[in-house]
């Protein structure tokens, strides 16, 4: 037994089939069912229920995915341990994040509690960026920095990833605009309405108007420069909406706005990423910061 195989258990069991957990883990799913297959031959009881929809954890499944997320987790702290010892936290270490993937506030990932990095590491030279999610990619293979967050998968093996949230849009509109009054939003409301452009272009303005065609019209996006000040101003007047991923809109508590779930037929969202070249040699803070991250990311 060992930890790599409950990663995969635990990864299988969260997301009910083999196939889903090998696209959080990047592995295959025959990897995956391997690995819990030897799980279930060392335990000689069996994890799931295997079925043509897909798999459901027994009654021992369940209790023993306790234990497995505890080891998992111990070993996780184990490693942050290591690389505090072996003197990792000196040094320096450059991150970039897509604009509006990060909230100020959080129970998890957030601007925050990312700054008390340096409260905890304080011989670390933090240094954080925002901007784009191309951009942001750029700078990582420019060198420019050493660690990206970033909206939607990267294309190219060049880069090492992986996936630490799935952000739902919400609408974000005035209070005292009529789609406030609304409990969820569709995007046949939206027709004739006036979107913020999102920072992300190249992904987000095509799912968007992707969604919008299909319901019969195009998305009227507004001539604007991407910050979020500038997003809070547009909607705040009443001029248009906004699209806001989840963990940012339930921490937002800027006065008269207002932000709705979209309605379920519509639900969309965007896979949020950690990045980093894909080249083997790394500083032993990027590394620190690594972990970091993928902890508070755990928490939320």
């Amino acid at each position: 037994m060992d930890i790599r195989q409950l990663e995969y258990f635990r990864a299988a069991a969260k997301s009910g089939s083999f196939s889903a957990a090998s696209k959080t883990m990047y592995v295959t799913p025959q990897t995956i069912s391997a690995a819990v297959a030897s799980l279930e031959n060392e335990l000689g009881l069996s994890l799931f229920d295997r079925r043509a929809t897909g798999i459901m954890l027994t009654d021992f499944g369940r209790k023993a995915l306790l234990h497995a997320e505890g080891i998992v987790e111990a070993a996780s702290d184990l490693k942050m341990l290591a690389l505090d010892y072996r003197h990792a936290w000196e040094g320096s270490v450059s991150f970039a994040y897509a604009s509006a993937s990060i909230p100020q506030e959080g129970p998890g990932l957030s601007l925050s509690r990312l700054m008390d990095f340096s409260n905890e590491y304080p011989q670390v030279n933090l240094r954080v960026f925002e901007s784009s999610s191309d951009a942001c990619l750029a700078a990582l293979e420019h060198h420019t920095v050493d660690i990206a967050f970033v909206a939607g998968k990267p294309d190219g093996s060049k880069f090492d990833m992986t996936r630490v949230l799935e952000a739902r849009f919400f609408i974000a509109v005035s209070e005292s605009h009529p789609l406030a009054r609304m409990e969820y939003i569709s995007f046949e409301d939206l027709e004739g309405v006036e979107f913020f452009p999102p920072p992300d272009l190249n992904y987000s303005v095509r799912a968007i108007s992707e969604a919008c065609e299909k319901k019969g019209f195009s998305p009227r996006f507004a001539l604007a420069s991407f910050s979020v000040e500038n997003a809070r101003e547009f909607v705040r007047s009443g001029r248009g909406i906004d699209f806001a991923p989840e963990h940012l809109a339930r921490n937002d508590k800027t006065p008269g706005i207002a932000y709705r779930p979209l309605a379920s037929r519509d639900d969309m969202g965007i896979g949020l990423y950690l990045v980093r070249l894909a080249t083997g040699e790394e500083k032993p803070a990027a590394r620190l910061l690594w972990s970091y991250i993928e902890s508070l990311c755990n928490r939320g």
